[in-house]
């Protein structure tokens, strides 16, 4: 996983990710990596509209964000 953070990073373009917050709760969150230490993360986080730390052994699932044009067509 830490290979994907490096190149979400370097692209700068909102990746979405599935975080298990310490009290057990599971958000769904769209974020911009900002900074990737060895257990934490810090991104710009769209549901809070602030830059937040995420740990890393917190994160269920990242994948980059899908936009309109990235959708395959379907005929």
């Amino acid at each position: 996983m830490r290979s994907k953070l490096i190149r979400f990073q370097l692209e700068q373009s909102p990746v979405e990710m599935i975080y298990l917050s310490e009290k057990g709760i599971c958000t769904k969150r769209t974020i911009i990596i900002k900074e990737l230490n060895v257990k934490t993360l810090r991104a710009y986080c769209y549901y809070r509209r602030n830059i937040r730390t995420f740990k890393l052994d917190q994160i269920l699932a990242i994948e980059k964000k899908r936009t309109s044009s990235s959708r395959p067509n379907i005929i």
